[in-house]
Order: C-alpha cells, then sequence, then structure tokens
C-alpha cells in the first residue's frame, strides 16, 4: 500500500541485449543516427552476401569465377584459415547483425583522436557502439566497414588491430582481427 499523495513509478528493467542504455547515452542528432542507420543497412546487406557466398563456395556450389572471386578475398584478408571456419564466423557477424543496434552513444571527442568508432569491452556481445566525430565524416562504404569491425570485436571476442591501410595485412593471426572480417563482407558482400 502506497502512502497518500506518493505515486509509484515502476523501475524498467535494462534491455539485457542493450548494456549500454543503463547509461546516459551521449546523444545523437537526427543526422547521426540517420548515418549509423543507414551504415548498419548496409553492414546487414553486406555481411549476408559475404556469408552466401563463402558458403556456396565451401559446398562446390559456386561458379568457377565466384570461386575465385571468394578465393582471392580470402586470401587477401586472411592467411591460412579454413575457409568453412572464416564462413561460420562471418554467419555469426551476419545473424548477429539482423539485430537492432541499441541507443547509439554519439560522443563530441575520443579519448583518441585516431579513433572513429568503439566496441567497448563492458558492452561486448551486444549492439552497443560508441561513435566519434569523424565517424560522421565518412562515406557509407568506409562507414560500413567500420561498423563491421566492431561488430567483430563485440561479437567474435576479437581484438586485433592491424588495418589493411597499416603495415603487414592481414596479419598472421588474422582469424582474430577485426579489419580481416570487415573487408572480407566489403570484398564479397557487394
Amino acid at each position: 500500500m502506497e502512502a497518500e499523495g506518493r505515486v509509484s513509478i515502476p523501475v524498467q528493467e535494462a534491455d539485457p541485449n542493450c548494456p549500454c542504455n543503463q547509461f546516459a547515452p551521449a546523444p545523437c542528432t537526427t543526422l547521426q543516427r540517420d548515418k549509423i542507420n543507414a551504415a548498419h543497412t548496409l553492414a546487414q546487406q553486406r555481411l549476408w552476401r559475404a556469408t552466401m557466398r563463402m558458403w556456396e563456395h565451401v559446398h562446390g556450389r559456386s561458379s568457377p569465377a565466384e570461386s575465385t572471386r571468394v578465393t582471392t578475398a580470402l586470401r587477401a584478408n586472411f592467411r591460412s584459415e579454413s575457409v568453412k571456419r572464416v564462413a561460420e564466423r562471418m554467419g555469426t557477424l551476419a545473424i548477429r547483425s539482423k539485430n537492432a543496434l541499441c541507443e547509439p552513444h554519439c560522443t563530441p571527442t575520443c579519448q583518441d583522436p585516431k579513433h572513429v568508432a568503439y566496441a567497448p569491452r563492458p558492452w561486448r556481445n551486444s549492439q552497443c557502439y560508441e561513435f566519434c566525430p569523424p565517424f560522421f565524416t565518412k562515406g557509407p562504404s568506409e562507414a560500413t566497414r567500420i561498423l563491421i569491425h566492431e561488430m567483430a570485436h563485440s561479437w567474435l571476442g576479437v581484438g586485433g588491430e592491424q588495418y589493411k591501410w597499416k603495415g603487414e595485412y592481414p596479419p598472421i593471426d588474422s582469424l582474430l582481427n577485426a579489419d580481416s572480417y570487415a573487408w572480407l563482407a566489403h570484398d564479397l558482400g557487394q
């Protein structure tokens, strides 16, 4: 029984799929949300296309031209990993990408000015991401690669930070490298 004059306000339970929503988000503008949603939609499409092409290749159902395309993309982004293992991990990303993004966090500045987005460790295995100002200056294709890179950190638990444009690529441990998945989705998902 409540005391007279007091109103009970129900406490909203935290969405277990969105641990970042427990925190006051750094608000995103409408234009920022539109950019993030466009990158997410394109990421979904590319991840599904890339995964399907890889599985068709694994099962011997792709044409010689498609088989060459898959092999070339794999060699460009991975070292000697099993095609089937990479396809399984890409499939995980494709399935997880179907979930809606949680409330995005758009920070006015980032700890490291070179970063454009984060998948903070406490938010792993979720669709929680933090976007920095440079993300919003990227074109659609690059913004999509960045988001897939962050999805690989979150959903696959990979940490590797060897970028295609920086140093030795693909790295020896490419199965644990986020950018390898982002570029594979780019190469096979178009």
